[in-house]
Formats: C-alpha cells, structure tokens, sequence
C-alpha cells in the first residue's frame, strides 16, 4: 500500500477490497525486491468480472510485464467461472486489443458544467 500511495493513489481503495477476497485477487511484479507493477481484478463490483485496476512503474512500461500482469488476472478470473471480463475505464485502449483481443463495447462521455 505504501508503493501505491507514492505511484497509484487513487487505486488504493480498489486494491485494499481486492487482497480481502479469499484467495485475494491481486498479482504483483516485483524486481529486486521492489514493487514495480500490479494488477488486479474484483475489487469493484465484485460478483461482475470487473477488471483493474493495474499500473506498472514508467520506466518499465513497454517491457510486456502489464502484459503478463493482465493475463494472469485474466486467466484467474476465468478459474473463477468468469466467461467475460470487463475492463472498465481504460486510458489506453490499444494495449488491451493488441494483448488480450479485446472490444469495445461501449463508452461514456463524462460533461461538465460549472454551476453559477
């Protein structure tokens, strides 16, 4: 948690439900003893095969660990019954087509207006 608090903040909460399932439902990557990506899946609305979220330090980006990461969960969801994940909220929606084949299936549009 202390890793994430410095890289991934706003995931904390996502992770901290995801290591209370039994088996908790996280994987890591660790280099020298340092933490330097995750990944992670029921840890919201759990029961509906949501993945995520995942991160992997900057500098290690490209190097296919968030790949490995992404498999393992997926294919632990599959152990679980899961016959579809869903892969919510993704900034980079290339990386899960290319590796996992993934589709889009359907998009949100967040609007904003300020209130006078």
């Amino acid at each position: 948690m202390k890793w994430l608090e410095v890289k991934f903040s706003a995931w904390i909460g996502e992770v901290s439900s995801a290591y209370q399932n039994n088996p908790f439902t996280v994987f890591i990557c660790e280099i020298d003893g340092q933490l330097k990506a995750f990944s992670a899946h029921e840890g919201n609305n759990k029961g509906t095969g949501w993945f995520g979220p995942m991160g992997t330090d900057t500098g290690l980006r490209g190097k296919g660990i968030g790949s490995i990461l992404l498999k393992k969960c997926l294919t632990d969801m599959k152990e679980m019954g899961f016959v579809k994940a869903i892969i919510p909220w993704v900034s980079s929606i290339p990386f899960y087509m290319h590796n996992v084949e993934s589709k889009v299936e359907r998009v949100f549009w967040r609007y904003e207006k300020i209130m006078e």
